[in-house]
């Protein structure tokens, strides 16, 4: 296996590690920051129900900005060099 084929697919894995981060992360913090919320202030059921809503709408969007830049950087890569254009008036 050569180098360039080895790095391939450690920046794949690389890629889903931080998705399953952008994914994860939020929804566990809230909740857990909910179920603190609970135990020492007491209140009800529906801050965990708030807690895990926003929390999943933050991962979706973490989500869709790391596939926003990812689909932007490979085509940045596919694309052309731009070339230069053609000056009749050079003035040195």
């Amino acid at each position: 296996m050569s180098v360039n084929s080895m790095m391939k697919v450690f920046k794949g894995v690389v890629l889903v590690g931080q998705l399953g981060f952008y994914l994860v992360t939020p929804p566990v913090l809230l909740a857990i920051l909910a179920h603190w919320l609970q135990s020492r202030f007491g209140w009800g059921t529906w801050i965990m129900v708030v807690a895990i809503v926003v929390g999943l709408l933050s991962s979706a969007s973490g989500a869709y900005n790391f596939y926003r830049k990812l689909t932007a950087s490979e085509a940045k890569k596919k694309k052309p060099p731009e070339e230069t254009p053609v000056v009749f008036f050079r003035h040195e």
